[in-house]
């Protein structure tokens, strides 16, 4: 073997430790921890931004006609490898405002709006079916 042959080896098994140890692709994410059966709403579609959760309420402050998107990540036991997954759950998850007469925020295909300065919690139910579940998060947005 020549040496250049021996170097150009050598460089890619320290390239691909280096990807290793990063944790490869910049699209990848750590599951955060929590327990199973457990709803994350997080702001857009990113896994890691979460305003509210299962184990811990939300607080956030809008001003009158911000928008916000909001996505809901459900976490679950999968029945393969007995691993934890996470499921975005939007289309099937109901978002419901605690007051009777909300007139402070909207919510709609997935977007909150700040209508008028005020206070108001979000909570979002799932039900898994198949795990005879029902799991909620809470989000108190404060209006400016």
């Amino acid at each position: 073997m020549t040496i250049n042959r021996m170097a150009g080896i050598f460089l890619a098994m320290v390239a691909m430790l280096a990807l290793a140890a990063c944790g490869g692709g910049g699209s990848e994410y750590m599951l955060p921890t929590g327990q199973d059966y457990s709803l994350r709403l997080v702001k857009g579609g990113d896994p890691n931004d979460v305003l509210a959760s299962t184990e811990r309420k939300g607080h956030i402050t809008m001003n009158v006609g911000e928008t916000l998107n909001v996505t809901t990540i459900y976490r679950f036991r999968s029945a393969i490898g007995d691993k934890e997954k996470d499921e975005f759950v939007t289309a099937t998850s109901a978002y419901v405002w605690l007051e009777d007469v909300n007139d402070k925020l909207s919510y709609s295909n997935g977007k909150i709006t700040a209508v008028k300065a005020g206070l108001d919690t979000l909570l979002v139910n799932y039900v898994d079916n198949n795990a005879n579940e029902t799991v909620s998060c809470r989000l108190e947005i404060t209006v400016n």
